[in-house]
């Protein structure tokens, strides 16, 4: 699997191009969470698909909120693909101009309208549904192997705002909250240790080191 990660927008939001998948035809990718905002974000996005000479397969979203779905206008138009958004987030998601005002932010794109559900996911990846942080987060697991042979490394956990190395995403936006999220966190608490995790915001971690070192884990 490779994975390279753009940290994007005013919330340093992670955005994940993933290729070499478990699963995938040669030089197929996903994108997790594009929240490219300014044009020259979303260009280096693009100069990295074209020069890896990928085809994007899907666009899967975390969750809902704005900072996670900036750039979700750029990729349709770019490679005509529909994020994949969870079906208790739908309202969220139709309401993009509604969180840019309440964050103060001038939306540089009309926010797209249409979205896939989490039936179109591809069927090389797998999900776990998360609420707390919003109704519909999600989180994306894939079974990760040593390149080259069959050797299993354990998962790899695109986590969005559920988990992040440390902490926990904030339940005080609308759609959160903190029971829901407790819980959805001792679902991820029992996945194997060496689960690594990519977050949406801040750097990669473990579900072990989480374990050990996260004080809501």
């Amino acid at each position: 699997m490779k994975i390279q990660r753009f940290y994007v927008n005013p919330f340093q939001e992670a955005c994940y191009v993933v290729s070499e998948m478990n699963g995938m035809k040669e030089k197929e990718c996903v994108i997790v969470d594009c929240g490219a905002y300014y044009p020259e974000e979303e260009e280096a996005i693009a100069q990295y698909v074209r020069r890896e000479e990928l085809e994007v397969k899907a666009h899967l979203l975390t969750h809902a909120h704005l900072d996670h779905m900036f750039g979700a206008r750029f990729v349709y138009e770019t490679w005509g693909v529909l994020p994949i958004v969870h079906e208790a987030d739908e309202e969220l998601f139709g309401d993009m101009e509604g969180q840019a005002r309440m964050f103060g932010i001038p939306l540089l794109r009309e926010p797209l309208r249409e979205h896939k559900t989490m039936a179109s996911l591809p069927p090389y990846l797998t999900y776990l549904h998360t609420p707390g942080h919003t109704q519909g987060s999600v989180c994306y697991t894939q079974r990760a192997k040593t390149e080259g042979t069959e050797k299993e490394d354990g998962e790899v956990l695109f986590s969005g705002d559920t988990l992040f190395q440390s902490g926990v995403g904030r339940t005080d936006l609308p759609g959160g909250n903190y029971g829901q999220l407790m819980h959805s966190l001792g679902l991820l608490a029992r996945l194997d240790s060496r689960t690594k995790v990519l977050p949406g915001h801040g750097g990669s971690t473990s579900i072990g080191q989480e374990a050990e070192n996260n004080p809501y884990l």
